[in-house]
């Protein structure tokens, strides 16, 4: 490759990169100043009690650790693929959050995180490891919500829509399935390079890899949960731990299964949340605030975290070789007395 064209990539990645920037924080903008519920917020933060505030900080603080088990795991995906350290996948997962707002479904989330990898002949194989990761999420929530829903939805006329039966299935399919197919395929001929590439990525996950990675999910299902069950303490919604946990599951499974496009996704969240909580409480604008704080924690500080930290993921200091492989200068020879 010339460096012609070399800086041509080098500059349509930064015009990508910049791209995504600006239309994030203009949707931001846009959804901040569309928001007609301020009363209620204002409500809220009038209102409420020491106790509520330190729930509510207390759900702040603890936002990083769902980055750090997202992180944690897109290193683990992509340890044979591409070896990188913790912060550098904490780095990309962030910037991921950008790429994730702007598309259906979060699925900008993997081809923006590539961006930052250093090899990119890696990206068709860390994206679709990538969606390993979200396969065993997507079915730990489906695995915890059914029951839960079940139970929450059963004496009422809403029931889960029949789509979200099959929408289950594909998540669990993916996340077992895979890797099985990935084997199959693999006994093959496949001359594109990247393609076999991706098969072998794919068909090294085995049945103790897969646990790993569901248990890796798992850890970030419990901060979510965590999360939503002080946020709405905070704002003023208190059931017994059993409810609150057959609700925040019920909700998480309808999030999972309903597509979702991101001018409409805290709209989507906080009617689901009104849904659900409201079998326990009248208080539907608390409910309604609950999710889109919850859906801010998640969705909106990862985000602007990630335009800030993607600079910095490939400024490492030089190698100890690159500095005594620079050429000296010739110093003059001095006779010495004989």
């Amino acid at each position: 490759m010339n460096q012609s064209t070399h800086n041509r990539q080098r500059w349509a990645k930064r015009l990508f990169n910049i791209a995504i920037v600006v239309v994030a924080y203009g949707y931001l903008i846009y959804k901040l100043s569309t928001f007609d519920d301020y009363t209620t917020l204002a409500h809220s933060l009038s209102t409420a009690t020491p106790w509520q505030w330190w729930c509510l900080l207390l759900a702040i603080a603890i936002f990083p650790l769902n980055i750090f088990f997202d992180a944690w795991k897109w290193q683990y995906l992509l340890r044979k693929v591409e070896p990188m350290t913790l912060s550098e996948a904490q780095r990309q997962t962030y910037f991921g959050f950008v790429g994730a707002f702007l598309t259906p479904g979060r699925l900008g989330d993997y081809p923006t995180r590539v961006t930052l990898l250093k090899d990119k002949k890696n990206a068709i194989t860390a994206i679709a490891l990538g969606f390993v990761g979200t396969f065993a999420l997507s079915s730990l929530q489906i695995i915890a919500g059914m029951p839960a829903a079940m139970h929450t939805l059963s004496s009422d006329t809403f029931s889960l829509p029949w789509y979200a039966y099959l929408i289950s299935l594909f998540f669990i399919g993916g996340f077992v399935f895979s890797p099985m197919i990935a084997r199959q395929l693999r006994k093959r001929e496949i001359k594109k390079e990247s393609l076999r590439i991706t098969v072998d990525a794919l068909a090294d996950f085995h049945l103790p890899q897969l646990l790993v990675v569901f248990a890796m999910s798992g850890l970030r299902y419990i901060v979510y949960c965590a999360q939503m069950w002080l946020v709405m303490i905070f704002c003023g919604i208190s059931l017994t731990p059993v409810d609150m946990m057959l609700a925040i599951c019920t909700y998480y499974l309808l999030v999972t299964v309903t597509p979702s496009v991101p001018v409409a996704d805290a709209a989507v969240r906080g009617s689901w949340a009104i849904v659900v909580f409201s079998k326990y409480t009248a208080n539907e604008p608390a409910i309604a605030l609950s999710a889109i704080i919850v859906w801010i924690l998640n969705t909106i500080l990862p985000m602007i975290v990630g335009t800030m930290v993607k600079k910095n993921n490939h400024s490492t200091p030089p190698s100890p070789d690159s500095v005594t492989s620079q050429p000296s200068t010739p110093q003059p020879v001095t006779p010495q007395p004989s």
